[in-house]
Protein backbone atom coordinates (compact mmCIF):
# COMPACT_ATOMS: atom_id res chain seq x y z
CA UNK A 1 0.00 0.00 0.00
CA UNK A 2 2.96 2.48 0.94
CA UNK A 3 4.66 1.44 -2.33
CA UNK A 4 1.63 2.56 -4.49
CA UNK A 5 1.09 5.72 -2.37
CA UNK A 6 4.79 6.54 -3.00
CA UNK A 7 4.05 5.88 -6.59
CA UNK A 8 1.33 8.12 -6.97
CA UNK A 9 3.18 11.13 -5.28
CA UNK A 10 6.22 10.37 -7.69
CA UNK A 11 3.07 10.50 -10.77
CA UNK A 12 2.11 13.70 -9.23
CA UNK A 13 5.54 15.55 -9.14
CA UNK A 14 6.51 14.24 -12.41
CA UNK A 15 3.20 16.03 -13.80
CA UNK A 16 3.90 18.94 -12.02
CA UNK A 17 7.52 19.41 -12.71
CA UNK A 18 5.95 19.31 -16.63
CA UNK A 19 3.61 21.46 -16.08
CA UNK A 20 6.58 24.02 -14.35
CA UNK A 21 8.94 23.49 -17.19
CA UNK A 22 6.43 24.38 -19.89
CA UNK A 23 5.10 27.78 -17.77
CA UNK A 24 9.19 28.73 -17.02
CA UNK A 25 9.63 27.73 -21.02
CA UNK A 26 7.22 30.36 -21.91
CA UNK A 27 7.92 32.65 -20.02
CA UNK A 28 11.76 32.24 -21.24
CA UNK A 29 10.24 33.25 -24.87
CA UNK A 30 9.86 36.92 -23.43
CA UNK A 31 13.57 37.48 -22.47
CA UNK A 32 14.99 37.79 -25.95
CA UNK A 33 11.50 39.47 -26.68
CA UNK A 34 12.24 41.95 -23.98
CA UNK A 35 15.86 42.26 -25.20
CA UNK A 36 15.41 43.08 -28.83
CA UNK A 37 12.60 45.66 -27.54
CA UNK A 38 15.13 47.35 -26.09
CA UNK A 39 17.77 46.98 -28.48
CA UNK A 40 15.84 48.72 -31.02
CA UNK A 41 14.93 51.46 -29.18
CA UNK A 42 18.46 51.99 -27.96
CA UNK A 43 19.73 52.17 -32.08
CA UNK A 44 16.66 54.47 -33.02
CA UNK A 45 17.75 57.15 -29.94
CA UNK A 46 21.38 56.96 -31.16
CA UNK A 47 20.81 57.11 -34.74
CA UNK A 48 18.76 60.25 -34.49
CA UNK A 49 20.99 61.94 -32.58
CA UNK A 50 23.68 60.53 -35.14
CA UNK A 51 26.24 58.18 -33.12
CA UNK A 52 26.86 55.25 -34.18
CA UNK A 53 25.34 52.75 -32.06
CA UNK A 54 28.74 50.09 -32.73
CA UNK A 55 30.44 53.33 -30.53
CA UNK A 56 28.51 52.12 -27.56
CA UNK A 57 27.43 48.81 -27.24
CA UNK A 58 25.25 47.40 -24.66
CA UNK A 59 25.48 44.76 -22.57
CA UNK A 60 21.71 42.54 -21.78
CA UNK A 61 20.98 44.52 -18.48
CA UNK A 62 20.97 47.25 -19.80
CA UNK A 63 18.75 46.55 -23.17
CA UNK A 64 16.28 45.44 -20.60
CA UNK A 65 16.37 49.06 -18.59
CA UNK A 66 15.92 50.81 -22.51
CA UNK A 67 12.87 48.57 -22.87
CA UNK A 68 11.50 50.07 -19.88
CA UNK A 69 11.70 53.38 -21.33
CA UNK A 70 10.16 52.39 -24.64
CA UNK A 71 7.36 50.88 -22.76
CA UNK A 72 6.95 54.07 -20.45
CA UNK A 73 6.64 56.33 -23.88
CA UNK A 74 4.33 54.02 -24.90
CA UNK A 75 2.20 54.15 -21.99
CA UNK A 76 2.43 57.78 -21.92
CA UNK A 77 1.45 58.46 -25.84
CA UNK A 78 -1.58 56.10 -25.09
CA UNK A 79 -2.70 57.56 -22.58
CA UNK A 80 -2.27 61.14 -24.07
CA UNK A 81 -3.98 60.10 -27.27
CA UNK A 82 -7.00 58.27 -25.08
CA UNK A 83 -7.62 61.28 -22.70
CA UNK A 84 -7.49 63.46 -26.03
CA UNK A 85 -10.04 61.46 -27.39
CA UNK A 86 -11.62 61.08 -24.51
CA UNK A 87 -11.97 65.23 -23.99
CA UNK A 88 -13.12 65.67 -27.90
CA UNK A 89 -16.33 63.49 -27.19
CA UNK A 90 -19.44 65.32 -25.93
CA UNK A 91 -21.75 64.84 -23.01
CA UNK A 92 -24.25 63.05 -24.47
CA UNK A 93 -21.79 60.38 -26.01
CA UNK A 94 -20.03 60.33 -22.56
CA UNK A 95 -23.17 59.48 -20.99
CA UNK A 96 -24.55 57.16 -23.70
CA UNK A 97 -21.62 54.86 -24.29
CA UNK A 98 -21.44 53.46 -21.10
CA UNK A 99 -25.58 53.08 -21.04
CA UNK A 100 -25.50 51.49 -24.58
CA UNK A 101 -22.95 48.91 -22.90
CA UNK A 102 -24.75 48.03 -20.12
CA UNK A 103 -27.93 47.80 -21.69
CA UNK A 104 -26.25 45.47 -24.26
CA UNK A 105 -24.79 43.33 -21.27
CA UNK A 106 -28.20 43.35 -19.50
CA UNK A 107 -30.47 41.93 -22.49
CA UNK A 108 -27.42 39.36 -23.15
CA UNK A 109 -27.70 38.17 -19.48
CA UNK A 110 -31.60 38.04 -19.57
CA UNK A 111 -31.96 36.31 -23.55
CA UNK A 112 -33.21 33.31 -22.13
CA UNK A 113 -35.80 35.05 -20.50
CA UNK A 114 -36.86 36.57 -24.02
CA UNK A 115 -39.87 34.91 -25.85
CA UNK A 116 -38.40 32.23 -28.58
CA UNK A 117 -39.61 32.34 -32.23
CA UNK A 118 -42.65 29.97 -33.10
CA UNK A 119 -43.15 28.71 -36.50
CA UNK A 120 -46.71 27.75 -37.11
CA UNK A 121 -48.90 26.39 -40.07
CA UNK A 122 -47.99 24.40 -42.71
CA UNK A 123 -44.99 26.85 -43.97
CA UNK A 124 -43.52 26.36 -40.21
CA UNK A 125 -43.78 22.41 -40.29
CA UNK A 126 -42.04 22.45 -43.72
CA UNK A 127 -39.17 24.28 -42.41
CA UNK A 128 -39.06 21.67 -39.27
CA UNK A 129 -39.13 19.18 -41.29
CA UNK A 130 -36.60 20.56 -43.56
CA UNK A 131 -34.13 21.27 -40.54
CA UNK A 132 -34.57 17.62 -39.24
CA UNK A 133 -33.40 16.25 -42.79
CA UNK A 134 -30.67 18.63 -43.33
CA UNK A 135 -29.42 18.00 -39.25
CA UNK A 136 -25.82 16.34 -38.97
CA UNK A 137 -27.25 14.12 -36.48
CA UNK A 138 -29.35 12.92 -39.63
CA UNK A 139 -27.60 13.44 -42.86
CA UNK A 140 -24.15 12.04 -43.87
CA UNK A 141 -23.29 15.14 -46.01
CA UNK A 142 -24.22 17.94 -43.31
CA UNK A 143 -21.75 15.77 -41.21
CA UNK A 144 -19.16 15.84 -44.10
CA UNK A 145 -19.60 19.52 -44.63
CA UNK A 146 -19.88 20.82 -41.45
CA UNK A 147 -16.12 18.95 -40.37
CA UNK A 148 -14.73 20.09 -44.01
CA UNK A 149 -15.64 24.03 -42.34
CA UNK A 150 -14.63 23.36 -39.19
CA UNK A 151 -11.37 21.94 -40.60
CA UNK A 152 -11.24 25.03 -43.00
CA UNK A 153 -11.69 27.07 -40.24
CA UNK A 154 -9.02 25.60 -37.51
CA UNK A 155 -6.33 25.38 -40.82
CA UNK A 156 -7.17 29.04 -41.41
CA UNK A 157 -7.05 30.38 -37.78
CA UNK A 158 -3.69 28.98 -37.11
CA UNK A 159 -2.65 30.03 -40.48
CA UNK A 160 -3.91 33.71 -39.65
CA UNK A 161 -2.24 33.34 -36.43
CA UNK A 162 1.53 32.62 -37.73
CA UNK A 163 1.19 35.72 -39.56
CA UNK A 164 0.18 37.63 -36.98
CA UNK A 165 2.66 37.03 -34.66
CA UNK A 166 5.22 37.32 -37.95
CA UNK A 167 4.40 40.91 -38.40
CA UNK A 168 3.83 41.52 -34.79
CA UNK A 169 7.61 40.34 -34.37
CA UNK A 170 8.61 42.57 -37.51
CA UNK A 171 6.28 45.49 -36.14
CA UNK A 172 7.13 45.51 -32.50
CA UNK A 173 10.74 46.12 -32.83
CA UNK A 174 10.01 48.87 -35.28
CA UNK A 175 7.42 50.16 -32.90
CA UNK A 176 10.60 50.66 -30.33
CA UNK A 177 13.03 51.72 -32.37
CA UNK A 178 10.13 54.79 -34.13
CA UNK A 179 9.43 55.55 -30.26
CA UNK A 180 13.55 56.04 -29.52
CA UNK A 181 14.04 58.17 -33.01
CA UNK A 182 11.04 60.13 -31.27
CA UNK A 183 11.97 60.70 -27.78
CA UNK A 184 15.59 61.90 -29.12
CA UNK A 185 13.78 63.90 -32.17
CA UNK A 186 12.12 66.07 -29.52
CA UNK A 187 15.02 66.44 -27.44
CA UNK A 188 16.71 67.99 -30.17
CA UNK A 189 14.22 69.81 -31.62
CA UNK A 190 13.22 71.76 -27.98
CA UNK A 191 17.64 72.12 -28.05
CA UNK A 192 17.57 74.03 -30.98
CA UNK A 193 14.77 76.18 -29.85
CA UNK A 194 16.21 79.61 -29.54
CA UNK A 195 13.44 80.02 -26.70
CA UNK A 196 14.38 76.60 -25.31
CA UNK A 197 17.72 75.52 -25.53
CA UNK A 198 19.58 74.85 -22.26
CA UNK A 199 16.85 76.68 -19.79
CA UNK A 200 15.08 74.52 -17.93
CA UNK A 201 11.73 74.06 -17.76
CA UNK A 202 9.34 76.42 -15.75
CA UNK A 203 9.58 74.63 -12.10
CA UNK A 204 12.29 72.18 -12.76
CA UNK A 205 15.99 72.72 -11.14
CA UNK A 206 17.72 71.50 -13.83
CA UNK A 207 18.39 72.41 -17.33
CA UNK A 208 18.79 69.43 -20.16
CA UNK A 209 22.33 70.42 -21.06
CA UNK A 210 25.53 69.15 -19.63
CA UNK A 211 28.92 70.58 -20.13
CA UNK A 212 32.12 69.01 -20.28
CA UNK A 213 35.21 70.33 -18.51
CA UNK A 214 38.55 69.75 -19.41
CA UNK A 215 40.95 69.33 -15.94
CA UNK A 216 41.88 73.07 -16.10
CA UNK A 217 38.31 74.02 -16.23
CA UNK A 218 37.87 74.75 -19.90
CA UNK A 219 34.70 73.90 -21.43
CA UNK A 220 35.22 71.52 -24.13
CA UNK A 221 31.46 70.57 -25.55
CA UNK A 222 28.43 72.19 -23.85
CA UNK A 223 25.05 70.54 -25.17
CA UNK A 224 22.99 66.96 -24.70
CA UNK A 225 24.83 64.74 -22.87
CA UNK A 226 23.81 61.41 -25.58
CA UNK A 227 25.62 58.64 -23.47
CA UNK A 228 28.98 58.50 -21.39
CA UNK A 229 30.31 54.76 -21.70
CA UNK A 230 33.72 53.70 -19.97
CA UNK A 231 36.35 56.06 -21.56
CA UNK A 232 33.43 57.27 -24.55
CA UNK A 233 31.73 60.21 -24.46
CA UNK A 234 29.11 61.64 -26.71
CA UNK A 235 27.36 65.19 -26.92
CA UNK A 236 24.97 66.52 -29.51
CA UNK A 237 25.50 70.35 -30.26
CA UNK A 238 24.72 72.92 -32.12
CA UNK A 239 27.69 72.05 -34.84
CA UNK A 240 26.62 68.37 -34.05
CA UNK A 241 27.19 65.14 -32.63
CA UNK A 242 30.32 64.24 -31.40
CA UNK A 243 32.20 61.06 -29.49
CA UNK A 244 35.09 61.58 -28.10
CA UNK A 245 37.51 60.01 -25.26
CA UNK A 246 36.86 61.26 -21.72
CA UNK A 247 39.82 63.34 -21.31
CA UNK A 248 41.76 62.87 -17.87
CA UNK A 249 40.59 65.09 -15.08
CA UNK A 250 37.55 66.07 -16.99
CA UNK A 251 34.48 66.97 -15.09
CA UNK A 252 30.50 67.44 -16.28
CA UNK A 253 28.84 69.59 -15.22
CA UNK A 254 25.01 70.17 -15.08
CA UNK A 255 24.20 73.83 -14.07
CA UNK A 256 21.27 74.66 -11.77
CA UNK A 257 18.38 76.68 -13.37
CA UNK A 258 19.53 80.67 -13.45
CA UNK A 259 22.80 80.30 -13.10
CA UNK A 260 25.44 81.75 -15.07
Amino acid sequence: MSEELESVKETKQEKGGFKLHHYIAVIGLFGPAIYLFGLRYYQGLLYEFGVDNSSFPIAAHEAYIYAYYATTHIIDALFIEGWAWLTSLSVLEVISIPLLSVGGLYIFAKRRDLPKPSFEGWFGQLLTKLWNYLHWENNKLTQALVLTGLGSYVVLSILYLLIVLGFAWLLIPYAAYSVGKSSAESRIDDYLDPEKGCAALEGKRWGPCKALLSSDGKVMYEGILILHSGNLISFFTREGAFVTTFPPGGVIRNKLSGKP
